[in-house]
């Protein structure tokens, strides 16, 4: 987890594939793996904000 918050911190636009846009929010939805986790997170389009949606390994979710 500490890799991922470090790369979303970094390059939140760069990291994963773009999922969707949620307009009203000005976020793009976004996805990656690493290592055994999948991680969904927000990314505001010109604030620097990002938010974890969802984060789950491929053996069970992460709390």
């Amino acid at each position: 987890m500490r890799q991922i918050g470090q790369l979303l911190a970094h390059a939140p636009r760069s990291v994963g594939g773009p999922l969707y846009l949620l307009k009203a929010a000005k976020l793009r939805v976004r996805s990656m793996t690493h290592s055994s986790l999948y991680v969904e997170s927000g990314v505001h389009e010109s604030e620097p904000l990002v938010i974890i949606r969802f984060v789950t390994s491929f053996r069970g979710t992460v709390e």
